[in-house]
């Protein structure tokens, strides 16, 4: 059950965290009273990664453009979050409003949208990152507020909990807006035009168990959407204290290297990843081949971190090719030769190879081969 600032016979909640929270509870007919130990200086309490929406490395820097394809069609729109969305003629607009300095993301169904299928802003945890709820659980905390139009029947917002079980680090991905494991928590809060904070228990979790939460509504009925059909969420935190304690902040780079075990590119942070988006970053080999052929060229690249899972890696030529090339050059005379990229040699979570698999000789000295790549391990 959710416990709000407002509710009675449930501890009292600060509207904004960060404040001494007290819980009556009783003892036989003796109330007895417990203060929350102070957490607040704990660093990495909050399991939920990227929970300012800060990083968004596969749009360079800004959210994603999200077209709805097939009914539940999830795709994600920053590092570590997903939307659910629907078909045409329903769009969406997402924003991450900064009000009061209160990080926060804004989910908005268009104007004039008749859609009643339910709309979702999920997160999931691999299980690792889900390991501090495994012995006794934890709490889910968030900050939350309506728009003027929303159109949730009681104007409720869906919370929705779910653990994964002990079948390996995707168990429980949010694949068209189902999560696949044990719900552990389905429920509603409703929602005013002022944020409120709401709180909720996380039941201990599995053995190799994972994580997931989802946030959403559907619409009362096939009445158009008005000018602000929306819900607008702050401060989402996990975490393994059985109460919420103050919102943890967590700088850009820190956010940025937990976010990169997930996804990581060569590519400039700004740059959205495209062939021809140009030099920069791209990781690159030499050879000494004289005369000879350029099969014999592999590229061998480590990450920086190692990744949750093998990814899938994504090359990309910085020379305006179709497919993804190597681009080679020889050093005397500087004639450019192309050879096209193999299927990865290996793929880890610490790395991957890639060989030239067309024939380029070079006559007078060795060669080069540079390009760029995304390596994508996310959860769903």
């Amino acid at each position: 059950m959710a416990q709000t600032n407002n509710t009675a016979n449930f501890p009292t909640i600060p509207t904004i965290p960060g404040q001494t929270i007290a819980m009556r509870l009783p003892t036989g007919n003796n109330p007895v009273t417990y203060y929350q130990p102070s957490f607040s200086n704990i660093p990495g309490r909050n399991l939920i990664v990227n929970a300012q929406w800060a990083i968004s490395q596969a749009a360079g820097g800004v959210l994603a453009t999200v077209t709805p394809g097939a009914t539940g069609a999830n795709a994600y729109i920053c590092d570590c979050w997903q939307v659910v969305t629907h078909a045409a003629p329903t769009a969406y607009t997402f924003t991450t409003p900064t009000t009061d300095g209160i990080p926060a993301f804004k989910f908005q169904r268009n104007a004039g949208a008749i859609n009643t299928d339910a709309q979702y802003l999920v997160t999931t945890l691999d299980s690792d990152s889900s390991f501090p709820l495994k012995q006794s659980g934890g709490s889910l905390g968030f900050m939350a507020k309506k728009g003027a139009n929303f159109s949730a029947a009681n104007s409720n917002l869906q919370v929705v909990i779910v653990g994964g079980g002990a079948t390996g680090i995707n168990a429980i991905s949010c694949l068209n807006g189902a999560f696949a494991g044990a719900t552990l928590l389905d429920t509603t809060v409703a929602l005013t035009t002022d944020y409120q904070y709401f709180q909720f228990a996380i039941p201990a979790l599995a053995a190799n168990a994972q994580i997931g939460f989802k946030f959403g509504w559907t619409a009362a009925d096939a009445t158009a959407a008005g000018a602000d059909d929306s819900f607008t969420m702050a401060f989402p935190q996990a975490e393994r204290s059985p109460m919420p304690t103050p919102f943890e902040y967590v700088s850009f780079n820190e956010t940025l290297a937990k976010c990169k075990v997930y996804y990581t590119k060569s590519f400039p942070y700004a740059t959205v990843p495209a062939i021809n988006a140009g030099i920069s970053g791209a990781v690159s080999t030499t050879s000494a081949i004289a005369g000879g052929n350029f099969n014999g060229i592999k590229l061998l690249v480590s990450f920086t971190w190692q990744l949750v899972r093998s990814p899938t890696v994504t090359l990309y030529d910085w020379a305006n090719q179709a497919i993804p090339i190597i681009s080679c050059y020889q050093a005397l005379p500087a004639t450019n030769v192309t050879a096209t990229m193999d299927a990865a040699i290996f793929t880890t979570v610490n790395g991957f190879g890639v060989a030239a698999s067309a024939a380029a000789n070079f006559p007078n000295g060795g060669a080069s081969f540079q390009a760029n790549f995304v390596a994508d391990a996310r959860l769903i």
